[in-house]
C-alpha cells in the first residue's frame, strides 16, 4: 500500500485544484451563456456572414471572453493560495500577459481593430512571457525564438478559429494531454495551468459544439494561443515533455496556419486579410460538415497525444 501511494501521481494534485477546475468550467459556461444573451438582446458582438465566413447566419461572438476571464482568475487564485502549484512567474505570465491579449481581443471583437494595432500588443505580451519564464542569462537567440513562437501561437490559433467546435475542442484535448504529460514528469505549474485552461475551454465548448450557438472571438482564441505558446516555452526545451511536446500537440493548427500563410505570401496575396484558404476551410467547402471536420481534428490529436507521450518517455503501455 505504501509503494502504491508513492507511485500515485495524483498524490501531488490537491483537491482544491480539482474543485477550482470544476468551478471554472461552470462559470465559463454561465458566462458564455450570458454573453450570448447579451449579444442577441443588445445586437452587439454579432458576427455577420460575408464571403470569407464559414457560417450562413449572424452569430454572437466574444464567447471566449468569459472563458479567458475565468481561466485567468482561477490561475491567479491558485497561484496566491498554492504557490507551489503555480509560481509567481506563471501567475504574472498568464495574469498580465494573458489578460492583455484577452483585452485587446475583446476590443477587436467589439470594434474591429487594425491588424497592426493587434500585432503590437501581441509582441508586447510575447516579450513579457519571455521575460517572466526565461532566466536573464539565457542567450538572446533563444529568447527571440521563444518570443516569436508565442506571438505566432496567438495568431495561428486565431486563424484556426473558423469552424463550430474546432478551436474549443482542440483546446480541451491539447490542454488535457499536455497537463497529463507535465504531471507525469513532475511539472506541476504546466500541469495546473493546462488543466485550468482545459476546464475553461470545456465550459465554452458547451455552447460552441456544432451547431454553435456562439463563437469564440479574438478574446478567446488569442488567449488560448498565448497560453499554449507560454506553456511550450515554459515547460523546458528538451524532447521529454518540453517545447517539442507542444510542437507535436499543436501540429494540426500551426501546420495549417503556416502552410496557408506561406502559400498566400508566395502568391503575393494580401495575407493579412481574412480569407477561406485554410485546409480546414477547404474541407468545409468540399462538403464536409463542421461536425465531421472537428471530430477528425480531435481524433488526430488523440493520436498526436500518444506520440507526444511516447516522445516524452512516459508512453510505456505496460504501466
Amino acid at each position: 500500500m505504501q509503494l502504491m501511494q508513492q507511485n500515485n501521481i495524483l498524490m501531488e494534485i490537491p483537491f482544491l485544484m480539482v474543485v477550482v477546475c470544476m468551478i471554472t468550467t461552470i462559470l465559463s459556461s454561465i458566462g458564455c451563456g450570458y454573453m450570448r444573451y447579451y449579444s442577441i438582446k443588445k445586437a452587439k458582438f454579432i458576427d455577420v456572414p460575408n464571403k470569407r465566413s464559414s457560417h450562413e447566419v449572424p452569430m454572437p461572438r466574444a464567447g471566449g471572453a468569459p472563458m479567458a476571464l475565468f481561466a485567468i482568475l482561477a490561475i491567479v487564485f491558485l497561484g496566491l493560495v498554492r504557490p507551489h502549484l503555480i509560481p509567481l512567474s506563471w501567475v504574472l505570465t498568464i495574469g498580465v500577459g494573458g489578460g492583455l491579449i484577452a483585452w485587446i481581443g475583446w476590443l477587436d471583437d467589439k470594434s474591429s481593430l487594425a491588424a497592426s494595432t493587434r500585432f503590437v500588443f501581441h509582441i508586447i505580451a510575447a516579450i513579457w512571457a519571455v521575460y517572466q519564464l526565461y532566466p536573464a542569462e539565457t542567450p538572446f537567440i533563444f529568447k527571440f525564438a521563444a518570443g516569436f513562437w508565442v506571438a505566432w501561437s496567438i495568431n495561428f490559433y486565431n486563424f484556426m478559429d473558423g469552424l463550430d467546435g474546432l478551436a474549443g475542442s482542440e483546446a480541451v484535448i491539447i490542454a488535457l494531454g499536455a497537463g497529463y504529460i507535465a504531471g507525469r514528469l513532475g511539472l506541476l505549474a504546466p500541469l495546473t495551468v493546462a488543466w485550468v485552461i482545459a476546464a475553461a475551454a470545456l465550459g465554452f465548448l458547451f455552447w460552441n459544439w456544432p451547431p454553435a450557438k456562439i463563437f469564440m472571438g479574438d478574446a478567446g482564441s488569442g488567449f488560448l494561443g498565448y497560453a499554449f505558446g507560454c506553456l511550450a516555452i515554459g515547460s523546458g526545451t528538451g524532447w521529454h515533455g518540453g517545447f517539442y511536446t507542444f510542437l507535436l500537440l499543436l501540429a494540426l493548427f500551426w501546420f495549417d496556419a503556416t502552410f496557408t500563410l506561406l502559400k498566400r505570401i508566395i502568391r503575393r496575396e494580401k495575407f493579412w486579410e481574412p480569407h477561406r484558404q485554410h485546409l480546414y476551410q477547404l474541407a468545409a467547402q468540399k462538403g464536409y460538415s463542421h461536425h465531421e471536420i472537428t471530430l477528425f481534428f480531435v481524433t488526430v490529436n488523440m493520436l498526436l497525444f500518444i506520440a507526444a507521450a511516447m516522445m516524452a518517455g512516459i508512453g510505456n503501455l505496460s504501466i
